[in-house]
């Protein structure tokens, strides 16, 4: 069984003699909810209307800014925090020659992935994932979504040439800051022992939309 584009399906049925299935008969779509920090790449410009696209700015004292980008363009990494829920049918994409695209500052690039890949920590590098979507995952390797990016940062150890940092204790903090205010928005990490309560007092969980504390 070959799986491909509904625009081949034709072109691969005169040369293969196997079942032809198009890619959405066993690819799930890329989800987004409302709300929910994620990261997106895409191979056309993103709609705009769908949420607040945030690109890979600068590294300024000790954090790593990502600005607020009002008229997404293709084939560029963004975090995203839509305004509402949304899918992205893989099969409905012209993803041929898209495998990676890359935006790097001061040693830190944020790199979109336009198909599904696991790999292991490389030496010398540390991964971040920003998307805390069910497709994107730590284990004892890296798993990232398609259509989905991470951060893959440098760590240069002044004492110890080739060698690299302990990434948990050298972790940078990632901050969006939005378009025209100034304003900016630490991006927390929920982990163990932290609790998020949302403006009533009432305690809530990781994925609560809304204001929190």
């Amino acid at each position: 069984i070959l799986y491909v584009q509904r625009s081949e399906i034709n072109k691969f049925k005169a040369v293969f003699s196997g079942q032809v299935l198009p890619l959405d008969s066993y690819t799930p779509p890329v989800s987004f909810t409302a709300g929910q920090v994620a990261t997106i790449i895409l191979p056309v410009n993103p709609d705009a209307s769908k949420g607040k696209y945030y690109m890979l700015d600068r590294y300024e004292e000790g954090q790593i800014i990502f600005e607020e980008e009002t008229h997404p363009q293709a084939r560029t990494p963004y975090i995203i925090v839509p305004n509402e829920d949304f899918n992205i049918d893989l099969s409905t994409l012209d993803l041929a020659g898209c495998y990676r695209d890359t935006v790097s500052v001061a040693g830190i690039s944020f790199i979109g992935s336009y198909v599904s890949e696991t790999f292991d920590y490389p030496d010398g590098f540390y991964i971040d994932f920003i998307d805390i979507t069910p497709d994107c995952r730590f284990d004892e390797s890296c798993v990232i979504g398609a259509l989905r990016a991470y951060l893959l940062v440098h760590w240069d150890d002044p004492y110890n040439q080739g060698g690299t940092r302990v990434p948990p204790l050298n972790k940078r903090g990632i901050v969006l800051r939005d378009y025209g205010t100034g304003i900016t928005s630490p991006l927390v990490e929920t982990g163990k022992g932290t609790a998020i309560y949302n403006l009533a007092g009432q305690r809530v969980g990781k994925h609560f939309k809304g204001i929190g504390i």
